[in-house]
């Protein structure tokens, strides 16, 4: 499939937007002499942690650690990486590696870092570097790596060859296994402001309007949550669901068990995700509405028992990869009969 809005790898330019606290953290970690051989970067999905990832390793090319003590800071935006960016892009990089589950398939439907991947990385590394600088290899994302690659993974982790160090891109909510986690450095990126957003997304789409996706999702936004959002047609998920919603209640299970088929389709899985957080956040505003109109007090906790039960239930979903149909279709008895509820 075309993309609408295709994106640069996150190599691919030499801009970084924003991040400027987490580039001094990353730059007095190198003037440490690189004390911690694992990093992990944590934060919302799209706000450019993997490219914050690749600038440090084309800034581990430039810079020895042998030379750490004349080296002051000044940001990644300052610096020249043209040279490494061209090597990554013609995948002849010595040192700088990115794994990614779509390095091998670009149809990977499961979307999964495998241990063939890992595999690749090993032989990559394998053997004493070629110069003075430091190998770095970006996992992006550990979020997206199946058991076995966890685990081949956490071997090179506990003993890494020399010079060698692992950034490993973790989105927000997604589990890390413990072992690898408590043997990394963890660092918090911040989201991004609104201005450095809609600067940022206005590069792909010169008619973008931030204020429709600050009143469309309010929350959980990054210029890759909206660019794929726009890939996946979100305004039209937005009418299609709420034709739903206005339609509620429905007598005949029938209508509900039809809308979860087509939902929990596997080729409509970014729509079927992106489909629940707007029903989620309708929801949200339900209870708000009702609060506000000030209804009977059981109706609302009805409504926020909803909320709460399901998000939890959402959660074992993402984690656990669990039946996407049964889901949807709980989640919609729930609402349906509320809506029941409402009417009497």
């Amino acid at each position: 499939m075309t993309n609408k809005y295709p994106l640069k790898k996150p190599y691919e330019t030499n801009e970084l937007v924003g991040h400027l606290e987490v580039q001094q953290q990353l730059y007095r970690l190198y003037k440490s002499g690189l004390t911690r051989n694992s990093i992990i970067l944590r934060g919302l999905k799209g706000i450019g942690k993997a490219t914050l990832a690749f600038k440090f390793a084309f800034y581990l090319q430039q810079n020895s650690v042998e030379n750490k003590n004349n080296v002051n800071f000044e940001p990644f935006n300052n610096m020249d990486f043209s040279r490494d960016i061209d090597l990554l892009l013609s995948g002849s990089h010595p040192n700088v590696m990115h794994v990614h589950p779509y390095m091998f398939e670009e149809d990977n439907l499961r979307g999964d870092i495998k241990v063939d991947h890992i595999r690749w990385l090993k032989s990559k590394i394998t053997g004493t570097i070629s110069n003075k600088y430091m190998r770095v290899c970006v996992i992006d994302s550990i979020c997206n790596a199946n058991t076995s690659a966890c685990n081949a993974l956490l071997k090179m982790i506990e003993e890494p060859p020399i010079n060698t160090m692992f950034i490993l891109i973790n989105h927000s909510g997604d589990a890390v296994i413990q072992t690898i986690k408590s043997r990394c450095m963890v660092i918090n990126v911040d989201n991004l402001d609104i201005d450095d957003i809609e600067k940022i997304t206005k590069k792909t789409i010169e008619d973008f309007d931030i204020n429709k996706f600050i009143n469309l999702i309010k929350y959980k936004i990054s210029p890759g949550i909206i660019i794929n959002l726009l890939e996946n047609n979100v305004f039209e998920i937005r009418d299609e669901l709420n034709d739903i919603l206005n339609n509620m209640p429905y007598n005949n299970i029938n209508n509900i068990i039809n809308i979860s088929n087509n939902l929990s389709k596997k080729i409509n899985e970014d729509r079927f995700f992106i489909s629940i957080e707007l029903l989620f956040l309708w929801v949200n505003k339900k209870v708000h509405s009702l609060i506000d109109l000030d209804v009977n007090r059981l109706i609302v906790y009805k409504w926020t028992d909803c909320w709460s039960e399901n998000s939890i239930k959402y959660k074992a979903l993402q984690d656990l990869n669990l039946n996407k149909e049964h889901f949807i279709l709980n989640l919609l008895q729930d609402v349906n009969e509320l809506m029941q509820i409402n009417l009497k």
